[in-house]
């Protein structure tokens, strides 16, 4: 049984649909990333758009993650 772990986007071995969506769900986790370093320190202040941020940087970081878990566990399937 092969396993083609990690996903890297890479044109020769997946099709351009796969390395599309990993490439996606790569770059949105990296924003969820950045999101969170950037504001997290501004939360201090008060709710308002920084916090929107974060949580939404926190939401793209989660959906990222289960977006290539996902493309992942389809890869596995026989």
């Amino acid at each position: 049984m092969v396993i083609e772990y990690p996903l890297v986007p890479n044109l020769t071995s997946q099709s351009i649909t796969e390395t599309v969506v990993v490439t996606i769900g790569y770059g949105g986790a990296f924003i969820g990333l950045l999101f969170l370093y950037y504001y997290r320190l501004k939360l201090r202040r008060g709710i308002g758009l920084n916090a929107l941020l974060v949580i939404a940087g926190v939401s793209i970081l989660i959906v990222s993650f289960l977006l290539l878990e996902t493309l992942r566990t389809l890869k596995r399937a026989p």
